[in-house]
Parts: structure tokens; C-alpha cells; sequence
């Protein structure tokens, strides 16, 4: 074999990065879901899907918004002084 066959393109720092973002964020949102279901279950009687009130819902929207601001800060660079 020659040693060109043997190399790999690189993945670039971005596509570690996305991939790296997808995974993390189907964990969590899997995890969440699981938790969310186990909870509900243990609290409810029947077998019915529990109400999420909407001003929970909003709550919980504005907190995954300002996470996703705080991770976009980490990038920026820091100007000096």
C-alpha cells in the first residue's frame, strides 16, 4: 500500500464541534424526556399524559435561551484593555 491510502482527510475544529453539539444535545433532550416521564408517572395514577402548564413552558424556553447565550459567549474573544 502506498502511504497516501493510509491517510484520513481531517475533520476540521467545526464539524468536531457540530458533531460534538449534536450528540451533547440529543443526551440531554433524551435524558430530560426520561426523567420527565419517569417523574410523571410515579405522580400520576392513570396512565395520562401530565398537563405542563404554559407559563412553565415559557420558564423553561427562556432558560434553554439564555443557555444557548451563554455557550455563544464562550467563543467570542476577549478585547483588550
Amino acid at each position: 500500500m502506498t502511504e497516501q491510502n493510509n491517510k484520513r482527510p481531517k475533520m476540521s475544529w467545526k464539524t468536531q464541534t457540530y458533531m460534538l453539539g449534536a450528540f451533547l444535545g440529543a443526551a440531554i433532550g433524551f435524558l430530560s424526556a426520561y426523567f420527565f416521564a419517569q417523574e410523571a408517572e410515579e405522580n400520576t395514577e392513570n396512565d395520562e399524559c401530565p398537563k405542563v402548564p404554559p407559563s412553565t413552558m415559557l420558564g423553561l424556553a427562556l432558560s434553554a435561551i439564555s443557555l444557548v447565550r451563554q455557550i455563544s459567549e464562550v467563543g467570542k474573544k476577549e478585547k483588550k484593555k
